[in-house]
């Protein structure tokens, strides 16, 4: 009965009340959503109906239902997070599968690199699906480094992974096999409208004026690094800055803009051609 008589205030700010209030409810109670259908008439305790109202006052004001449960679920996997990082999102699960299409192709590739990791979910999840790989996993915020280590853990693969606080790429470490990197690129103009904003960490949101600043600079960092394979999450808006500040910067790549799953232009993808092994060569004409 209680779950019923929050669902209309809720109804007035979300999209599928019902469902946020069970989620909510459920993780108050510490019970699955199962449980509520044939339990609507139990009794709550105090203390539950202080958080569960707690917790209901927060989502009217907007605040956004993954901070207040305190975990995403992403690519199949259940992330831990809070307003220090950004809540992943369902499109950057296509990011995951761009990278994992190409490493299914170049099974030597071994080491990647993951910039702007926030709650770990890239590093987390590629680990998870491809344990013969390690990752180096970057970000500016301690306290974003802090949750990411915390999923890792929980994911078992903290052996797997490198976690470093840095501007992005960290010029005393050697070049990847392959680099993602989902940095901020929401314009400085557009930012401060957008209800996401309000909660979600600036840090982890803001691009600068044109929203393309960061990856310009990281395009920059990384352009006498031969790295084969390089994803880039962006706004779909970013599509033809994109491809020019990537063919200047690797003017013999292969560049192309991929969509997301809503046929939008999210991704732009880098691919620098494999430069043999000098080692190799080396030997090859010793023999001759």
């Amino acid at each position: 009965m209680w779950i019923s008589a929050a669902i209309p205030q809720v109804a007035l700010v979300s999209d599928a009340p019902n469902l946020e209030v069970q989620l909510i409810a459920a993780h108050v109670l510490q019970k699955p959503r199962t449980w509520l259908i044939t339990h609507e008439d139990h009794l709550l305790e105090s203390q539950q109906q202080n958080e569960l109202d707690h917790l209901l006052a927060r989502l009217l004001k907007g605040e956004p239902l993954p901070y207040l449960l305190g975990k995403q679920e992403f690519f199949g996997l259940e992330f831990l997070v809070n307003p220090n990082v950004l809540i992943p999102r369902p499109e950057t699960e296509r990011l995951i599968e761009l990278t994992l299409n190409w490493l299914s192709v170049h099974p030597e590739a071994r080491h990647g690199m993951d910039i702007g990791t926030g709650s770990g979910c890239i590093a987390i999840t590629l680990c998870k699906q491809r344990p013969d790989i390690s990752m180096t996993a970057i970000d500016i915020s301690t306290q974003a480094l802090l949750i990411a280590q915390e999923n890792a853990t929980r994911h078992q693969v903290t052996q797997q992974i490198d976690f470093i606080q840095a501007d992005l790429f960290p010029s005393d470490r050697p070049a990847p096999d392959f680099l993602c990197a989902n940095l901020p690129y929401i314009p400085k103009s557009r930012l401060a409208h957008l209800p996401v904003a309000q909660h979600e960490p600036t840090l982890a949101l803001a691009g600068g004026e044109d929203g393309f600043a960061l990856i310009t600079r990281l395009l920059t960092m990384l352009k006498t690094y031969p790295i084969p394979f390089m994803i880039f999450e962006m706004d779909d808006t970013h599509a033809p800055i994109a491809l020019s500040a990537a063919q200047a910067a690797f003017p013999k790549a292969q560049i192309r803009i991929q969509p997301d799953l809503t046929e939008r232009d999210r991704f732009l993808v880098i691919e620098n051609p494999i430069l043999p092994d000098p080692a190799v060569n080396l030997r090859q004409n010793k023999s001759h």
